[in-house]
């Protein structure tokens, strides 16, 4: 598709300047403070993510909000219910504390199952006040927003940020550092990476940037002039692509590695029906459409010794692991521990089906129902703070209404803007990634970390406005280039 003329943008409004400062800064402070999982930085990500609510008050309430009112109130219904059903449950204490010595255990009150309620009020306030922070900071890119000159730089700027951590990571990696920061800072799990404490979340937070980079590398490729791909930003983003793939199975991300595998076949199986279909059309039978395969084949294999050569060390540890895992499987005839875990998890879900037990509550309630055999090698029990799987934690804190809310505040937004809302191609692919990692919280815990789940929202929400500007030729144009994209 040729370059469509640049119209000049009016001048940003102090509320959108202020919106995308506000996230651009949110983004990259929660990544690299160790993304957001350390106890001692989350009240200062708390306290930034509270200038979002502010910025959407703004909004709500500045000389131009009395039009869109109504539309965003519709569409804030979902975080709204969702925010007065847990504050109605910290009302009813479903756990007193009592002294044992010096330990401090918590007992279950009775309570009607029927009735909402909170096993510890406090760390319910606490992770509503940040949750809060992370939707309404993203939900203001789906307003504040009037070009997409001005999402693209923002999307460009998480991307840049999230190449430095791959590089600071990289480094940190081959050079065997112990801890975060090149030692500096004690990491609770080994397979840390750059400034995240578990491997697991960063191959999450790779898959989404993995999103926004395919989908800026093929606007770029779309736009590039005479000079050709080579010579455009489209390649500087695929050989970060290539990058960012690399560092997932450095970080020791097993499920992530294979998902990203199959994301970018998915994107470059698109890629060479798109060119196939063009040079059909043009009718012509040289140039990038006939040397695609070869140039696919090329980049994978390049890619693939690559991966090889950086990361050899921590693949054949973790594949080695991986192997003694699937014989543990075999001979339990399951998955071990974390089948255990999620019959659980459920058992503690149903038990209040409804309402849940309160958000925050899973690690102490968890203990009632944690009916994994102690460990024989040190005689301690097994304690998880996560359930390793977000969907079932759900369940178990929100209940099936608590849940469904939390589901309707990305659903409802999203549907009130319409088909238009991923009728672009960067859209599509940060909803892709979108997508991945939110079925990939099915088996694990990637939105427990504070920088995927805020990434995941920013995404969202800058994805569909991105496609709700998109001008109506180019959204046609898009469409006949790639007739069954909407499946994407």
């Amino acid at each position: 598709m040729p370059p469509e003329p640049t119209p000049s943008s009016p001048p940003a409004s102090p509320l959108e300047t202020a919106v995308l400062a506000h996230t651009g800064i949110y983004a990259i402070g929660a990544t690299w403070a160790f993304g957001g999982n350390a106890g001692f930085v989350r009240p200062y990500l708390g306290a930034w993510g509270t200038l979002g609510i502010l910025l959407t008050i703004w909004g709500l309430f500045s000389s131009d909000g009395s039009d869109r009112r109504p539309r965003l109130l519709r569409s804030l219904w979902p975080v709204l219910a969702f925010n007065a059903l847990t504050l109605v449950a910290c009302f009813k204490v479903g756990f007193r504390p009592i002294h044992s010595g010096t330990e401090l255990i918590y007992l279950p009150r009775q309570v009607p199952f029927w009735m909402p309620s909170s096993a510890l009020p406090k760390l319910a306030i606490d992770g509503l006040w940040l949750f809060d922070g992370i939707y309404f900071s993203a939900f203001n890119l789906s307003f504040a927003i009037k070009t997409r000159a001005r999402l693209r730089r923002l999307l460009v700027i998480m991307l840049v940020n999230t190449l430095v951590l791959a590089v600071f990571g990289t480094v940190q990696k081959l050079v065997h550092a112990d801890g975060l920061y090149f030692g500096r800072v004690h990491s609770p799990q080994p397979y840390f990476f750059a400034s995240f404490i578990y491997d697991n979340h960063w191959g999450a937070y790779i898959i989404l940037v993995t999103g926004v980079c395919l989908g800026l590398m093929w606007h770029y490729a779309d736009r590039a002039d005479e000079r050709g791909f080579f010579h455009s930003p489209a390649f500087g983003a695929a050989v970060g692509l290539l990058f960012l793939f690399i560092t997932v199975p450095l970080s020791g991300a097993r499920t992530c590695s294979a998902l990203l595998a199959g994301f970018l076949t998915v994107a470059l199986i698109r890629w060479l029906y798109r060119q196939q279909r063009r040079q059909t059309e043009a009718g012509v039978n040289g140039g990038v459409g006939r040397w695609a395969p070869l140039f696919v084949m090329i980049s994978v294999l390049l890619g693939a010794a690559a991966t090889w050569y950086v990361a050899e060390e921590t693949i054949t540890q973790r594949a080695a692991k991986t192997v003694v895992q699937v014989q543990e499987f075999k001979q339990l005839h399951g998955l071990g521990s974390r089948s255990v875990l999620y019959r659980a998890t459920w058992k503690m879900a149903s038990d209040r089906l409804m309402f849940g037990w309160g958000m925050g509550s899973f690690p102490t309630v968890f203990q009632m129902y944690n009916n994994e055999e102690i460990n024989r090698q040190d005689l301690l029990p097994h304690f998880y703070h996560d359930a390793h799987s977000d969907w079932l934690q759900a369940m178990a804190e929100h209940g099936l209404i608590g849940a469904a809310l939390l589901g309707c505040c990305a659903l409802v937004p999203l549907l009130r803007m319409g088909a238009a809302a991923w009728s672009n191609r960067l859209s599509r692919y940060c909803f892709a990634g979108c997508t991945v990692v939110l079925l990939y919280a099915w088996m694990e815990f990637p939105f427990g970390n504070y920088a995927v789940a805020l990434t995941w929202y920013l995404l969202f929400f800058a994805a569909a406005r991105y496609g709700i500007l998109t001008p109506q030729r180019i959204r046609i144009a898009h469409d006949r280039a790639e007739p069954d994209a909407a499946g994407a």
